[in-house]
């Protein structure tokens, strides 16, 4: 809650639509079982993680790893928006299997 009163400036009416908002957004779009359902077509998976501009770009003073994701900059543009948005958890599982 605190992030979303911070976001609209500690308005709490504003902060509380926002994170009604962002629920039922995560709801219709099923984001907590996002990485339970395979992409497909898997062709269209594949080209997007391969066109993705996504690495390790460095770790922190704690020793945690920073990835960087150049959202908006794939070279794949035939795929929708919510397919790279759905793409893009299993991108990052993919990176931290390999560390």
């Amino acid at each position: 809650m605190l992030r979303f009163l911070k976001a609209r400036e500690w308005n709490v009416s504003k902060a509380h639509k926002m994170l009604v908002d962002s629920l039922n957004w995560r709801i219709e779009n099923e984001i907590d079982s996002v990485l339970e359902r395979p992409i497909l077509p898997v062709d269209l998976y594949r080209s997007i993680r391969d066109s993705q501009l996504v690495g390790l770009s460095g770790y922190t003073k704690e020793g945690l790893p920073v990835f960087g994701i150049g959202v908006g900059q794939s070279t794949y543009d035939k795929a929708s928006v919510l397919s790279q948005m759905l793409t893009t958890p299993y991108l990052l599982r993919r990176l931290r299997q390999k560390l």
